[in-house]
């Protein structure tokens, strides 16, 4: 059911932000865009990088995995439920 409920709000929203995206003049569409771009960066995890950064190497160490998918499920169950505590309030 929660899942449901932060579908509907976020598809809500995704209404409201497209509505006031066309009321928008022409350069406050691009800077809008531009943000929107920035954004989308933010949260595509990908793994792309830029090869040559100094930092291009930090971070990228993943030990193996050695439990099920009993534990991967769990967390993402918890962390459903933590977004839908946030949604209601």
């Amino acid at each position: 059911m929660a899942i449901q409920e932060l579908e509907a709000l976020s598809n809500h929203y995704t209404l409201l932000c497209n509505r006031a995206r066309g009321k928008l003049s022409g350069e406050q569409r691009a800077e809008f865009e531009a943000l929107l771009k920035q954004l989308q960066q933010l949260f595509t995890f990908s793994g792309e990088s830029d090869a040559s950064s100094p930092d291009a190497g930090k971070g990228k160490k993943v030990a193996q995995a050695t439990n099920t998918g009993s534990e991967i499920k769990a967390l993402r169950d918890s962390s459903v439920s933590k977004a839908a505590e946030m949604a209601t309030g």
